[in-house]
């Protein structure tokens, strides 16, 4: 939907996610919600994109980062 917001700043994915996890509704549903109210997405487009984005882990951040502290803590 958007790929240019926080492209400097990693931690928004797991920010994201833990939203998602604490309130039940993510970055997509808010998205979604913004552009369908000024008429850019229609709501069935918007509830198709929520179910695919809404609730996913950020793995293309996280798996590396994840992957180097498992690795440190294998060979302490």
């Amino acid at each position: 939907m958007v790929s240019y917001e926080n492209l400097d700043n990693h931690q928004t994915g797991i920010h994201d996610y833990f939203k998602f996890l604490k309130f039940g509704f993510g970055r997509a549903t808010d998205l979604a919600c913004m552009h369908i109210r000024r008429g850019r997405l229609t709501r069935q487009d918007g509830l198709e994109a929520v179910k695919r984005l809404d609730g996913a882990f950020p793995w293309s951040i996280w798996a590396s980062r994840l992957k180097t502290f498992c690795a440190r803590l294998i060979w302490r």
